[in-house]
């Protein structure tokens, strides 16, 4: 239902309307009445006076004129006729004084009856315009409240245009940053599209170990998304492999910071800290590494128990291999039977069991371990020749064995195949330098060391 006032409520109201208007009509019956008695009965009364007055002054004249004047025959007869007429004409004057006392009377009457007229007319006037003053108050304040609710209508309408401008103004804005969005939503899609293209290819010559042309395509994407936390792992390795540690662990972080719940990386992470720990010198700052690659790589473990290095390797085996550079044997020992488990067709942690066996004096366990390693590197070179981390593992079983020419040979062939990752030479250099640490002696061991050295200096003085 609409608000606005009806027609009839839109009508001036004086003060007495709210009973009715019965007290209006009231004095307005009185104020006519009022009227009609002073223009209809007061002239009715002065000429009913009026003509009362002409009667007695008509009705003395008419004596007067039928009475006969007597015949004048003596003196007496004269003077007695004079002092009739006299007579006469004393009542004639005492006559018109009579009408004129009359009509001064009546004057009088009248002029009462006219000032009790007046002053009902003008206390009827009166009335009327306190009736017309309040009606003109109740005009103007109706006047003035209309005006107000005008003005706050203005007020309103100015504020809803400013609204619908700031509202207008709002929604350009939004258009122009939808507009915005959708372009840099289109131009980042196409950029991730790229990048994920080289990232592709980066894996594709991982996997073909060519570790400098892998690093390019990684490099490329990473300049096209910085963002991608699986480009970021893989960039991470790829620095891993070329022993480029700092760069590495950066990488890595990124990748960490984008994606925290990210096992691959945190293993990696922990890997690159292990051998950054490798290279120090200082025995403090080497153990410093050390702790945060084991809580890492324990972290990671811990989320997926599976899980394998880009090589295919069990992570335990990294674990392993860090506590076995700390003189944990026995952690280590645990660390790499979990690693077969997890991988038993691989030849990497039965060759490191059995090379703990050997410090440990244990023989048959060493022989047992060596057995499947060898097993498992013979059937792996058989699928895959260029498998230079299998080469390795049938190097080290004949150097063991006390096969020194056979331990060469298979050294210089797996050089061969070692793509340009010194991490590789390092890795392989840590075993000969636990070997050496309880079998100084061992034929074979120098020389094949010394090789690796210098693959180490090559790739190091690039």
């Amino acid at each position: 239902m609409s608000d606005a006032p009806s027609p009839a409520e839109n009508q001036v109201r004086t003060p007495d309307d709210t009973t009715g208007g019965r007290p209006s009509n009231h004095r307005n019956h009185r104020l006519g009445l009022t009227q009609r008695i002073v223009t209809g009965v007061l002239p009715a009364i002065a000429i009913v006076l009026a003509l009362f007055a002409i009667w007695l002054w008509y009705t003395e004249t008419r004596e007067e004129t039928h009475e006969p004047v007597p015949v004048v025959e003596s003196e007496d007869a004269v003077l007695a006729q004079a002092n009739l007429v006299l007579d006469r004409a004393n009542d004639a004057v005492n006559s018109a004084e009579l009408v004129l006392s009359f009509l001064e009377g009546a004057s009088v009457i009248i002029t009462i009856v006219i000032a009790i007229a007046a002053i009902v007319g003008l206390s009827s006037i009166s009335e009327l315009r306190e009736t017309v003053d309040d009606a003109e108050n109740e005009l103007l304040k109706r006047v003035e409240e209309a005006e107000a609710r005008l003005l706050a209508r203005e007020r309103q309408l100015a504020n809803m245009e400013d609204l619908l401008a700031e509202a207008e103004a709002r929604i350009d804005r939004l258009i122009e940053e939808r507009l915005e969005r959708v372009y840099q939503d289109t131009e980042s899609a196409r950029r991730e599209s790229r990048a994920l293209a080289r990232h592709s290819l980066a894996e594709q010559l991982l996997r073909e170990k060519n570790i400098d042309a892998a690093l390019h395509a990684c490099e490329e994407a990473y300049k096209l998304d910085p963002h991608n936390h699986a480009n970021n792992y893989l960039y991470g390795m790829l620095f891993l492999e070329k022993g480029e540690y700092d760069t590495a662990i950066t990488r890595l972080e990124e990748a960490l910071e984008i994606e925290p719940n990210f096992p691959a990386a945190i293993a990696a992470l922990g890997l690159a800290h292990r051998r950054a720990g490798d290279l120090q010198d200082d025995r403090r700052r080497r153990n410093e590494y050390y702790n945060v690659a084991e809580a890492r790589l324990l972290e990671a473990m811990e989320k997926d128990p599976m899980l394998l290095t880009h090589d295919g390797e069990s992570y335990y085996g990294t674990l392993g291999s860090l506590y076995r550079r700390q003189g944990r044997i026995e952690d280590a020992l645990d660390s790499y039977r979990r690693a077969a488990e997890a991988t038993p067709r691989r030849s990497y942690p039965y060759l490191n069991l059995a090379m703990l066996y050997m410090q440990q004096s244990e023989d048959q366990l060493r022989d047992q371990n060596l057995l499947i390693a060898e097993r498992n590197a013979t059937r792996r070179l058989a699928d895959t020749p260029t498998d230079y981390w299998a080469l390795y593992d049938i190097a080290l079983i004949r150097l063991i064995r006390s096969e020194a020419d056979g331990a060469k040979q298979a050294f210089k062939e797996a050089i061969e195949l070692t793509p340009a990752a010194v991490s590789t030479y390092y890795s392989v250099v840590a075993r000969l330098t636990f070997l050496q640490s309880f079998m100084p002696d061992m034929a074979g061991l120098t020389d094949c060391s010394d090789m690796l050295d210098a693959q180490i200096k090559r790739f190091s003085t690039r």
